[in-house]
């Protein structure tokens, strides 16, 4: 288990990434995507797409749970309400569930149905409490936009309100454009609806244009009443990269955390073996003098775990950076088309992989220059993953070592590692004047050909 003390890394490292069937020439890929979240007596807890739990204690050391009943294992959307006591778990189109535990079991309930008794499906739904109480669901996805709707506080299967659409989807927000480029202003897909309120003001946000583009983004309408009156915040997107490893930062979800903190988790774009396949990060986002929310960015690079910082939404980073993409380089095979350079390119859709008689594969990397050391992230790619033919994913085995004036020392010792960490950040104790570095890999899941979508050693250089 990994214990980092002070700091996490984007995309976040949770493990157990669950494998879903391919839709390209067969075999699967791993995929996690639109986080629910809840901070809750000193937890976090997050939930995504494809029927799973996660918790941690700081947002940087995470925990897989298995959620309970199995029929839940394949919920898409997924949005989780403490409420009484209770923990209510929602995802698209399915019964509402009920535990005594944010971890479950579950017991379900049933559809929601309207004030008349009739079933309706929600999808990408978002359950909320307000402080006086009351109990809303929100939901939309599709090229409409969002609705929502009142529940009964005693039994939350029950609308008391006719359905009501608080925004449509609108082109006219050049953001909101399909395509990668937001081309086509005829189409887009409004999803991802959540709620989150301060300071008396309703905040409803959700996820445009299309989640395989890297315009994907989150936006924000805001009011004054949880059901009537949203308008169009004027910083919008509040969140949205195109460029760099962390892109197409949608669907997810914004959060209190200790010390006052607000994070938003976010599902960010792969799309290399499905339209679908894709990741989860977080930030924190802050609101600025008129009310609005913001975040600075998406970020790539290691920040402090919430509560470290005072103003996190303003300055998060730890100052360290990466020291090896782009750098000389030299690996001891490469396969055909999988240059070394793609492990070092920042890049979530390409990777570094060796030939397939390399039982010794390595990557050095030339920092040109002196640098101290504090962590590093290594993300991997599972090459001839096929669960229908038993290739399975599974724990890495690997060693980073750095070049030093007084010789060669071992940065980081995973060889014995028996986690499944598709994406692995770890702190490594302080090194100072380290000027090469070089990832051995020495075990992958049987029948898989390991591959290296990122090497990235982080730290700073003294002056």
């Amino acid at each position: 288990m990994r214990n980092n003390k002070y700091s996490y890394c984007n995309p976040l490292p949770l493990p157990d990434y669950p494998v879903l069937a391919g839709k390209e020439a067969g075999g699967g890929y791993r995929e996690l995507a639109d986080p629910s979240a809840l901070y809750y007596d000193g937890r976090w807890y997050l939930y995504p797409s494809c029927g799973m739990a996660y918790w941690s204690e700081d947002l940087a050391n995470w925990h897989y749970s298995p959620l309970e009943p199995a029929s839940m294992t394949r919920y898409w959307a997924p949005t989780v309400l403490e409420y009484k006591g209770k923990f209510y778990l929602h995802a698209s189109n399915m019964e509402l569930y009920v535990s005594d535990s944010p971890l479950g079991p579950f017991e379900k309930l049933s559809h929601f149905r309207k004030p008349s008794g009739e079933i309706f499906l929600a999808w990408d739904p978002m359950l909320f409490a307000d402080d006086d109480g009351r109990v809303y669901l929100y939901w939309g996805c599709g090229s409409g936009g969002i609705f929502g709707v009142e529940l009964d506080q005693n039994d939350l299967t029950q609308a008391v309100t006719e359905a009501k659409m608080l925004f449509q989807t609108d082109t006219a927000h050049e953001w909101e454009g399909g395509g990668a480029f937001n081309q086509n202003k005829r189409v887009s897909w409004t999803e991802g609806a959540w709620m989150y309120k301060e300071n008396g003001i309703y905040y409803l946000t959700y996820a445009a244009p299309n989640t395989e583009f890297p315009t994907y983004g989150l936006g924000v309408y805001r009011s004054d009443k949880p059901l009537e009156g949203f308008v169009y915040a004027k910083r919008n997107p509040f969140l949205i990269q195109r460029e760099g490893m962390i892109r197409g930062t949608g669907h997810g979800c914004i959060v209190k955390g200790p010390a006052g903190t607000r994070w938003a988790f976010y599902t960010c774009m792969v799309a290399y073996h499905d339209m679908f396949e894709r990741r989860v990060g977080a930030d924190p986002v802050g609101i600025d003098e008129n009310g609005d929310l913001y975040c600075i960015r998406a970020t790539e690079m290691p920040q402090f775990i919430p509560g470290t910082v005072g103003k996190p939404e303003d300055r998060n980073a730890t100052g360290d950076v990466c020291l090896t993409a782009f750098m000389p380089r030299k690996a001891t095979s490469e396969a055909l088309g999988r240059s070394a350079v793609y492990a070092l390119d920042h890049n979530l859709m390409t990777w570094w992989q060796p030939a397939d008689n390399d039982n010794m594969p390595a990557l050095t990397v030339n920092l040109t220059g002196d640098y101290t050391v504090r962590g590093a992230r290594v993300i991997w790619n599972d090459g001839g993953l096929n669960p229908q033919a038993g290739i399975n994913a599974g724990p890495y085995g690997y060693v980073i070592e750095g070049k030093t004036p007084d010789g060669e020392v071992v940065l980081l010792d995973m060889r014995e590692n028996q986690d499944d960490m598709l994406i692995d950040y770890v702190e490594i104790p302080e090194t100072d004047n380290v000027t090469e570095v070089t990832l051995r890999i020495t075990k992958a899941p049987r029948g898989i050909t390991p591959g290296v979508v990122d090497f990235s050693v982080f730290g700073f250089m003294k002056m």
